[in-house]
């Protein structure tokens, strides 16, 4: 008996190291293959996946919390983009906004904060001092929008200094 090495799955895509799922019972299937049954799984039994998901949480907890504070060192921007979206949402405010946005502000303010013109860095962690902060020119609190029309960047120490103040109210204090 002669064994041949599947080259592809039952509906044609091939098998590569990137691709390749490798299941409990030891045979393959391709990735794209696997995502769509566990899909159809799920929507077919809303209950069981529920109950999986919440009992694999319980016994993972702490692997759980592992690899959530490992994702945010490794994608800072990513979670400050997260984070600005969940406080948009909670102040039901409109607007979408990206991280190609503040790769334009970066390039349009030249690197420099909105208010002092000093050289921002990008590299720092969030909230350290001279780190870059998304600026909401009207604030949320204050009924601005989360767009890319009420934002600019500005350094973390001009941030704290202006608050909810608008843009005119902490030019007027900085001249004071």
């Amino acid at each position: 008996m002669v064994l041949v090495k599947q080259t592809h799955c039952k509906r044609r895509h091939k098998f590569t190291l990137d691709n390749t799922y490798i299941r409990t019972n030891g045979t393959r299937a391709c990735k794209e293959c696997q995502r769509v049954r566990v899909q159809s799984w799920r929507k077919t039994n809303p209950k069981k996946h529920k109950e999986y998901s919440r009992s694999y949480c319980e016994i993972n907890s702490e692997k759980l919390s592992e690899r959530t504070r490992v994702w945010k060192q490794v994608n800072p921007e990513k979670r400050q983009a997260q984070h600005r979206r969940r406080r948009a949402n909670e102040l039901n405010q409109l607007g979408n906004f990206s991280n190609w946005m503040v790769n334009y502000y970066r390039y349009s303010q030249a690197g420099c904060c909105f208010y002092c013109n000093k050289k921002i860095n990008s590299k720092f962690s969030a909230g350290a001092p001279g780190r870059e902060i998304l600026e909401h020119l009207t604030p949320l609190a204050r009924g601005g929008l989360h767009c890319w029309t009420n934002t600019a960047l500005a350094c973390w120490k001009c941030n704290a200094a202006k608050g909810i103040k608008t843009v005119e109210e902490y030019r007027e204090d900085i001249r004071k």
